[in-house]
């Protein structure tokens, strides 16, 4: 799944992805939280995009620091290896800098 973020001020940012907390599930059921990836790619003038940074982990909650992250266009690729077939949602937030936001 693809997603773009626009941020509006250069600065340092935090991105996380976040699953739906395994205390909404009975121990019977042995929910395990899903392996999340994330590649952050930033837009150029042209349209192209580079390398920003990339972060995987599981967890409910995964995420990555940006340091100095340029104001701009930026495409995440999320990618959930997903381990039950009970819940398969999730919530991408940022704070930081300035406002950020995600189509």
């Amino acid at each position: 799944m693809y997603y773009q973020m626009q941020t509006q001020r250069t600065g340092t940012h935090y991105i996380s992805i976040c699953q739906t907390s395994k205390r909404k599930f009975k121990k019977s059921q042995k929910y395990k939280y899903s392996t999340v990836r994330v590649v952050v790619g930033k837009k150029d003038r042209r349209g192209n995009y580079s390398y920003s940074n990339a972060f995987s982990k599981d967890d409910q909650e995964v995420y990555v620091k940006l340091k100095n992250l340029e104001r701009g266009t930026y495409v995440l690729q999320v990618q959930i290896d997903w381990y039950q077939k009970n819940s398969r949602n999730f919530v991408i937030s940022s704070y930081g800098a300035g406002k950020v936001g995600f189509s």
